[in-house]
C-alpha cells in the first residue's frame, strides 16, 4: 500500500513537470514568434535617426543629448509628443499575413510606395519600411522591405503619425532655452525684465535673504537658513509677492506656440508684423549666465484673438494667445508683495505707537519688560501680541500711494526698532475708507509710500485701547472689576 502512494506520487510529479516544461515551451514558442512577427525589429531605446518620405515632403529627425531634433527641412526642436506617437506605433507592430516573392507590386502600391519610413540605431543597424495602399474593406496596408519582393498586411494604426504637417511635428515651448543641460547652475530663473512702450517697465530680481534671527537661535548653533526671495526694482525698489512671481515663472516655462508663421524673417517681415519695434519684451536671465528675450508685437483680433511673437536666438515669428501675453505682463501693483516687513518679534527694542494725536514711546528693559520714558511699565504680553500681529501681515489689496481715492488724514503711526536702532517697521494710518460692501476700513501706508488695504475696520481693532495702559493702570481696572463682581 505504501509503495502504490509514493508510485503514485512520483507519477504525479512527473505529470505536473511535464505539463510545466510544456507550457512554458509553448509560451517560448509564441514568444519567438510573435517577435518574428515584428515589422521593425530594432532596439528602439538606441534609436538615433528617423526618416519620413512623404508624397511632396521628407522629413529628418536627429537625436541629440536625449533630445529629438527636426534637421530637414528645417532646423527646430521636435515635439516630443509626435515622436514618440511615431516610435509607438512602430514599436510592436506586426503583421497578420505574409506574401513571399510577389512579382507585381503595383497591385498592392509599392512598385512605386508613396510613403516610406527608415529607422537608424546606434549601433548602425537600419531597417526601411516601404508602405502601399489600403485594403478598401478593412483598416489594414500592404507594407514591404526594399531589398525583398514579401509583402505584409498591417494594422493601419501607424498611417496618422506619418501624415502630420511639418508645424506639427515642431516643439511648441516658447522658452526652449531650459531644454539645453547647464555646465553650472540649475537653469532657473534669477531676474525678468519688462519693458513695455506706454506702459510700466519694471525689472524682478532673486536674492538669497539671510533672516535675521533671535540670539538664542544663533547661540544653539543652528545652521543659518537663506531664503530666495524676490524683489521689484522700479521708480520704488520694493518687496515682490513670491507667490504671484512663483506663478509668473511656471507661465514662462509652460508658454506655447499657437502657429508657426514665418521662418527666417526680413526686416521687412519685422516691420510688417510689429516685432521691428515691438510693443512689449520680456527678458528672462538664468542662474547659469543665459538670456532670452520674446518680443511681443501686433495683435490679431477675434475670433484668432492672438499676437505676433518671437524669440531671440529663434529664427521664427509665431503666435500666442492675448491671454498669455496678459499673463506675462502683469500690472506692477499685482506682483508687489501685499504685507507688512517680516521680522522676529524678540528682535524688537522700541516701539513707537501713535493713535489721535497721542503717542507711546516705549523701549525693552534689562528684565524684559516694557518701559516708557517716566518709567512706567507696560504688559509685555499685550505689547507681545501687538507686535507679532504685525509680523508680515498681509494686506488684501494694494493701490499706488498717490491714488486720488485714499484720503491723506493721517490719524496713526506704528514704528518698530530693533537693537541698533535701525527703523524694522514704518507705517502710517490714514482715515478708514469706505470700499464695497466690506464697510469702512484702514489704510496702512508704509513710508516706501506702498499704500494698503488693512484687515482692520477701526483704530480700536488695530492698536487696542490697552496698550496705553501701563501695568498698575490695567491691575487697578482690575481690581475695580473684581469688587464690582463681589458687590
Amino acid at each position: 500500500m505504501f509503495k502504490r502512494i509514493i508510485l503514485a506520487l512520483i507519477v504525479l510529479f512527473l505529470l505536473g513537470g511535464y505539463f510545466v516544461w510544456s507550457s512554458r515551451r509553448e509560451e517560448k514558442k509564441k514568444h519567438i514568434e510573435e517577435e518574428t512577427r515584428k515589422i521593425v525589429k530594432l532596439d528602439f531605446k538606441k534609436l538615433k535617426k528617423i526618416i519620413l518620405k512623404r508624397p511632396n515632403s521628407t522629413v529628418i529627425f536627429k537625436k541629440k543629448e536625449n533630445l529629438w531634433w527636426i534637421t530637414f527641412p528645417l532646423e527646430d526642436y521636435a515635439d516630443r509628443y509626435s515622436v514618440s506617437n511615431i516610435l509607438d506605433a512602430f514599436r510592436d507592430r506586426k503583421y497578420e499575413r505574409k506574401l513571399t516573392k510577389v512579382s507585381d507590386l503595383s497591385i498592392y502600391g509599392l512598385s512605386k510606395p508613396e510613403y516610406s519610413v527608415t529607422f537608424e540605431t546606434s549601433d548602425g543597424k537600419e531597417v526601411t519600411l516601404q508602405i502601399g495602399r489600403r485594403l478598401p474593406t478593412s483598416a489594414k496596408v500592404f507594407v514591404k522591405y526594399p531589398e525583398s519582393n514579401n509583402v505584409y498586411l498591417v494594422r493601419t494604426g501607424f498611417l496618422y503619425s506619418l501624415r502630420e504637417k511639418i508645424s506639427g511635428y515642431r516643439d511648441k515651448k516658447v522658452f526652449k532655452i531650459f531644454y539645453s543641460a547647464p555646465v553650472s547652475g540649475l537653469n532657473m530663473i534669477v531676474k525678468i525684465k519688462v519693458v513695455q512702450k506706454g506702459g510700466e517697465n519694471y525689472i524682478l530680481a532673486s536674492h538669497l535673504k539671510s533672516p535675521k534671527e533671535p540670539e538664542e537661535v544663533k547661540k544653539a548653533g543652528l545652521p543659518e537658513q537663506k531664503l530666495l526671495t524676490w524683489v521689484v526694482h522700479d521708480s520704488v525698489n520694493d518687496d515682490a509677492d513670491d507667490g504671484e512671481v512663483g506663478s509668473l515663472v511656471r507661465k514662462i516655462k509652460n508658454l506655447s506656440i499657437i502657429n508657426f508663421v514665418k521662418n527666417h524673417p526680413s526686416p521687412r517681415d519685422l516691420a510688417r508684423y510689429g516685432l521691428y519695434d515691438p510693443e512689449k519684451k520680456l527678458t528672462i536671465y538664468l542662474d547659469t549666465m543665459k538670456q532670452v528675450t520674446l518680443s511681443v508685437g501686433n495683435h490679431l483680433p477675434k475670433p484668432r484673438n492672438e499676437y505676433y511673437a518671437m524669440i531671440s536666438g529663434y529664427p521664427t515669428i509665431f503666435t500666442i494667445k492675448d491671454y498669455n501675453v496678459k499673463d506675462l505682463f502683469p500690472d506692477i501693483q499685482k506682483v508687489r508683495s501685499r504685507k507688512l516687513p517680516q521680522f522676529f518679534a524678540d528682535q524688537i527694542t522700541g516701539i513707537v505707537i501713535g493713535k489721535f494725536g497721542r503717542e507711546l514711546h516705549l523701549h525693552r528693559t534689562k528684565d524684559w519688560k516694557w518701559a516708557d520714558r517716566k518709567g512706567h511699565t507696560y504688559d509685555p504680553n499685550n505689547l507681545y501680541q501687538f507686535v507679532s500681529g504685525l509680523n508680515g501681515q498681509y494686506g488684501s489689496e494694494l493701490l499706488d500711494s498717490y491714488d486720488d481715492k485714499i484720503d491723506r488724514g493721517v490719524i496713526g503711526k506704528i514704528i518698530f526698532y530693533n537693537k541698533k536702532g535701525k527703523k524694522v517697521l514704518d507705517i502710517r494710518i490714514h482715515q478708514p475708507l469706505k470700499i464695497g460692501d466690506r464697510g469702512k476700513v484702514l489704510w496702512l501706508e508704509l513710508v516706501s509710500r506702498k499704500v494698503f488695504l488693512s484687515k482692520h475696520t477701526t483704530m480700536s481693532n488695530l492698536i487696542p485701547d490697552k496698550l496705553f495702559k501701563t501695568e498698575k493702570e490695567l491691575e487697578k481696572k482690575e481690581k475695580g472689576e473684581e469688587n464690582e463682581q463681589n458687590k
